[in-house]
């Protein structure tokens, strides 16, 4: 195999790229057979019911997603969560082919083990414990799929072979669409950039690399301006009321940096106390390992001083870019899925210190991010299968309603109309004790959610009750300071006439 690099051209060595998507394929689907199982995120049974509501979406200013629903009604996504969930990774496959094809243009690969390493990488960028939270919403698999995809083809478009405009154009194209998807994408666009650019100029900082830098700021630029258009296009013909998430007041902006900077800080000082330290714990030894070993290469006289400082940057431009995206949020929100960028930067300082490293050193390396990959998959694994439990204790717990709600019907010649719900004291996020990773969107309670709470019942009874307000005489009297660590229906459950009072423990 060693022969086949020595003698081959590196458009000759592209000819492996369907190879290494196959095995991507089969690797990833391993690292994440979990989520095979059907379960429910916290919008699962509201999607589940309402077939993937378009409106959610361009709330959100995510037109493409809504389109893309709109389109896949014949087939909804929740109910064939199988076919979506291979469907989304072989879009990943795809994107990290799409990212291998770009390497293998800027780097000579000289060994079956540094082209799998380089895949190794790329394949840690898109799975590890912060992306795991892109498998926890089946509804959406589609949507992340394609939105993934169009960032990276704007990507490899910046590095086509052809004229500057139309290079620029198909740029941006893409960038918009890809962010009609999830604004979020927009980390892993301005990351992998980094990344190609380095790569494309040998890690000189060059007038032509910042030439290059600057045309990428002004695709930025000129499609955030249209997608701020497009938003305010939307609202002005009433096509939704307001972008959900999405601020574009530049005072309110200005103030969200504050914010952010002090996340930044406390992330860094305290990393969450969840799952998501993991990554942290990942990433770091990671980057501290690479600067001791660039350290003492520079101290040798090996390399120069700025490929010594360029991960210091690529460190702190991944960290600016990771959370900047909440400068545009109505609130600071760091769910696991908006520090995706994290992983990015994982994958863009695995190689670029590939790039020093001698057959011998490379070795040591694939073990010490395999091994840490492997604990990636374990804990996302435990995650996925932690959701799993989650619905089934919900599932258990309004089949018991919906027996009582009959039970009730039944004695009483009534028919339940309407259901009213409220909380106790302290509600629980989650299931403690049968579950563990619980934060965010993590294995919540659907009952913790009112956007879910009517939805579950109506799925389970088959039937279409209506959602009330608490009435503040019932929860005085039946509900107030009251608080319970389990569910006890005889207390939390109270049946006046055609409406059933919930309180969620």
């Amino acid at each position: 195999m060693s022969d086949f690099f020595d003698n081959k051209t590196k458009t000759q060595v592209k000819t492996l790229l369907p190879f290494l998507f196959l095995l991507n394929l089969i690797f990833i689907f391993l690292c994440n057979l979990p989520n095979l199982q059907f379960r429910l995120s916290v919008d699962g049974y509201n999607k589940l019911l309402y077939n993937n509501n378009q409106a959610f979406y361009l709330k959100d200013a995510r037109v493409l997603s809504a389109a893309l629903q709109m389109l896949i009604k014949w087939l909804p996504a929740v109910k064939f969560q199988s076919v979506y969930f291979f469907v989304f990774i072989s879009f990943i496959c795809l994107c990290i082919n799409i990212f291998m094809s770009i390497f293998l243009d800027f780097v000579e690969i000289d060994s079956v083990k540094k082209l799998l390493f380089v895949d190794l990488a790329f394949v840690f960028g898109f799975i590890n414990i912060l992306t795991q939270e892109y498998f926890l919403f089946p509804e959406d698999y589609l949507a992340y799929g394609v939105g993934l995809f169009l960032i990276c083809m704007s990507v490899k478009s910046f590095f086509l072979d052809t004229d500057f405009k139309k290079r620029f154009g198909l740029m941006i194209i893409y960038l918009f669409l890809g962010l009609q998807c999830y604004q979020i994408f927009i980390q892993a666009w301005l990351i992998f950039l980094a990344c190609f650019l380095l790569l494309k100029h040998k890690n000189r900082l060059s007038k032509d690399f910042f030439k290059d830098v600057l045309c990428i700021a002004i695709v930025f630029i000129f499609t955030l301006t249209i997608l701020i258009c497009v938003i305010q296009l939307m609202i002005k013909i009433e096509l939704v009321d307001k972008a959900r998430n999405i601020i574009i007041l530049p005072k309110k902006n200005l103030f969200n940096i504050v914010s952010i900077l002090n996340c930044i800080k406390m992330f860094f000082k305290r990393p969450i106390k969840t799952i998501v330290g993991i990554m942290f714990y990942t990433l770091m030894p990671i980057f501290l390992c690479e600067i001791i070993f660039l350290g003492t290469k520079l101290l040798r006289k090996e390399i120069k001083p700025i490929e010594f400082f360029l991960p210091f940057i690529l460190f702190i431009f991944a960290v600016l870019a990771t959370f900047g995206i909440q400068i545009f949020m109505f609130f600071v929100w760091l769910p696991p899925r908006v520090l995706t960028g994290l992983g990015f930067l994982l994958c863009v300082l695995l190689i670029y210190w590939a790039n020093f490293l001698s057959e011998k050193q490379l070795n040591y390396l694939i073990c010490f991010v395999g091994i840490l990959f492997f604990i990636n998959v374990y804990f996302a694994q435990s995650i996925a299968i932690d959701q799993y439990a989650t619905n089934r204790i919900d599932q258990e717990q309004v089949l018991n309603i919906c027996y009582r709600i009959r039970d009730y019907e039944e004695k009483n010649k009534v028919k339940l109309k309407k259901i009213s719900f409220c909380q106790d004291l302290d509600p629980l996020l989650g299931y403690y004790g049968n579950t563990k990773y619980i934060a965010w969107d993590l294995n919540i309670r659907e009952f913790m959610v009112n956007w879910g709470q009517i939805e579950i019942i109506n799925y389970y009874a088959k039937r279409n009750f209506e959602k009330i307000d608490m009435p503040e005489e019932i929860y005085k009297k039946y509900f107030a300071k009251k608080q319970w660590d389990y569910y006890k229906p005889e207390e939390q459950l109270v049946f006046i006439g055609d409406t059933l009072y919930i309180c969620v423990y």
